[in-house]
């Protein structure tokens, strides 16, 4: 069951170059067994088709992690910073 549906904008390191790619993403809180869908990702606001494919994550001991594989990424990290930031401001 989806509780929230909001979008994030962050910063992804790229691993190899050590760039940055500011990302706009669309993000649905599912309530059982908490985590989070993001999709949508996108370079800006009116861009039409997603960049990436819709991942799941979810805060395992306080490290976001794939729902998949339990492993953190660079983007599960930059992800989870912004869902605690859009979160604790209550949007």
């Amino acid at each position: 069951m989806i509780v929230s549906n909001y979008s994030i904008a962050f910063n992804y390191p790229l691993e190899t170059s050590g760039r940055v790619v500011p990302l706009i993403a669309q993000v649905e809180k599912h309530h059982s067994q908490t985590y989070y869908i993001v999709k949508n990702f996108r370079t800006n606001p009116g861009q039409n088709r997603s960049i990436m494919s819709d991942i799941k994550i979810k805060k395992v001991n306080g490290r976001w992690v794939h729902c998949d594989s339990e492993k953190e990424s660079n983007l599960s990290i930059a992800i989870g910073k912004a869902i605690m930031i859009q979160e604790a401001d209550g949007k």
